[in-house]
């Protein structure tokens, strides 16, 4: 078995001094409304909260350092210093500002000062941190985790940060709801060098939800939670086998009909085909036996680009159908034939039209023929492979560069794009015609990021869902089926009044963000991937 191994930098939270060790990597949320809440109900919920410890000792850690950081392990001390911020009687709430303690449910920030002792952190009233909306932080000042704000969070910290994963589908079907949970992911590293960087195909299993007390639930609620969570004891656990990959991963998808065969583009401009089921057999049964037998060569390797790129993406239609798109602009597609045989693009004749680097791919849902392609020249198109004369349709998406672009699985007409300057958009493709391609406007457009966008996905079942990534350090999940109240548009000095009210959840605490993933057979849940490490959690909002 490949095993990944580092030192690292361990740290403990406030309300774990003198006790264990949690990773650096923190986790932040924060949660509105999905029919119409007034902030204040939303914020005394929970609202938003943040996560990273304190810098500690530094500990090396073992060779399997690929591994769970568990939160939750103080779940008792940690819940008697919470009840002391926010459990206060009927007597106690009549003599303060009401609006100040929901305002600070979740989580707030510390300087040294109030680091310095544990009465001091707990005394003070906690206020919620708003990304884009605060100050920013200062040295010595740290975002509190409040795990109110999740049914589930877990975090890893690899040996090299990875730029790029995807969830695989897995036998254990689909609608998964109950804990604890277990799930399969593939991700590529991007190492200091060429040498050093792996394939690594991951199985976490046990995660488990967030332990609560205090809160107001049924006795059937109360019922429930007791069954799931018998035979949950434990922590997380992560088996995983790497295999070498030649340079970085800029970026890995896995085909959705069978996701043991999977794509890499790698920075030294090659795209590689892998087949991962001895390394799935490796995670499933760990032993000598099976690890010996990990296939550790790609199937294939297409060096016909002439540049490397970052777009790719794998048709949900046409099985073993794939494109791929570099930063000349060049697109290539791939075909899949009978008895495992491939049929590699002819390098001299790819579909071309952007003037700059194609970014991002997007295979359409229904139509095995069509897909989308966004662009740094600020356009979004869409092409038929039936014809390589150019695109069907060009759009001026952005007025900068266009990075990402997700399809709806469920409404095949919406598209959303995100541009460096923070922006996203919807688009109705219906609009998209030959007569009004430089008339075409958005459905909705929103600019609350303060970084550029880097990942977007819609939900895989909820039509109106859809979660983007972006460059500011927060992965923002959103509801277009809110509607602004009118109560809402008048000006208003409530706390996070002026969020747009389909703004669901932010979660914070990771660094440069680099993707977001819905799981496909376990609603709610998703998987972030950051300079820093992955995190792995369900927001409370009932996805």
């Amino acid at each position: 078995m490949v095993k990944l191994s580092r030192s690292s930098k361990r740290v403990t939270t406030q309300s774990e001094k003198g006790g264990r060790e949690i990773g650096k990597t923190g986790g932040e949320g924060g949660k509105r409304s999905r029919g119409g809440d007034s902030t204040e109900d939303v914020l005394a919920r929970g609202g938003q909260g943040g996560g990273r410890g304190r810098e500690g000792e530094e500990k090396k850690e073992t060779k399997d350092n690929l591994r769970f950081e568990d939160p939750y392990e103080d779940e008792f001390e940690e819940e008697e210093e919470m009840e002391e911020v926010v459990e206060l009687d009927s007597d106690e709430e009549e003599g303060m500002d009401l609006e100040a303690f929901r305002a600070g449910r979740a989580g707030r920030a510390l300087g040294e000062d109030d680091m310095e002792t544990e009465e001091a952190a707990t005394s003070a009233v906690p206020k919620v941190y708003c990304p884009g909306m605060e100050h920013e932080l200062k040295e010595g000042e740290e975002l509190v985790y409040d795990p109110s704000a999740y049914l589930m969070y877990h975090r890893l910290t690899p040996e090299w940060p990875c730029l790029s994963f995807d969830i695989l589908q897995d036998t254990l079907g689909g609608g998964r709801t109950r804990f604890p949970i277990t799930m399969y992911a593939a991700c590529g590293t991007q190492a200091d060098v060429a040498g050093k960087n792996k394939l690594t195909v991951m199985k976490l299993t046990n995660m488990t939800k967030t332990y609560r007390r205090g809160g107001q639930e049924s006795d059937s609620e109360e019922e429930e939670e007791d069954e799931e969570e018998e035979g949950m004891e434990g922590d997380p656990l992560l088996e995983q086998c790497s295999i070498e990959h030649r340079g970085g991963v800029n970026r890995l998808r896995a085909m959705p009909q069978q996701s043991s065969t999977v794509a890499t583009w790698a920075e030294t401009g090659s795209v590689h085909l892998w087949d991962l089921r001895s390394l799935l057999a490796a995670v499933d049964s760990p032993s000598t036996a099976t690890h010996a037998a990990v296939l550790r060569r790609p199937l294939l390797s297409f060096s016909g680009h002439a540049e490397e790129g970052w777009a790719m993406d794998w048709s949900p239609v046409s099985t073993g159908r794939l494109a791929t798109g570099d930063n000349k602009g060049d697109i290539h597609v791939w075909e899949s034939k009978e008895a495992g045989q491939w049929a590699l693009p002819d390098a001299k004749s790819p579909y071309r039209g952007h003037a700059s680097s194609v970014e991002d791919l997007q295979w359409s849902p229904t139509e095995a023929s069509v897909f989308l392609s966004a662009s740094s020249d600020q356009s979004l198109r869409v092409w038929d492979i039936r014809s390589k004369k150019g695109s069907m349709l060009s759009v001026p998406a952005h007025s900068t560069d266009v990075n990402v672009c997700s399809w709806n699985r469920n409404v095949a007409y919406l598209v959303a794009t995100g541009a460096d300057d923070g922006s996203f958009k919807v688009w109705d493709l219906r609009q998209f015609t030959a007569n009004a391609q430089g008339d075409v406007r958005p459905i909705a457009h929103f600019t609350w990021h303060k970084g550029p966008i880097t990942s977007a996905a819609w939900h895989p079942q909820d039509e109106s869902i859809l979660t983007f990534a972006s460059e500011d350090d927060t992965v923002s999940i959103w509801d277009l089926s809110v509607e602004e109240d009118e109560e809402e548009k008048k000006p208003s000095a409530l706390p996070l009044s002026h969020l747009p009210p389909q703004l669901l959840f932010v979660h914070q605490g990771q660094q440069e963000i680099k993707e977001v993933h819905f799981h496909a057979q376990v609603p709610g849940l998703l998987m972030t991937t950051a300079a820093d490490g992955f995190n792995v959690f369900k927001p409370a909002i009932g996805l």
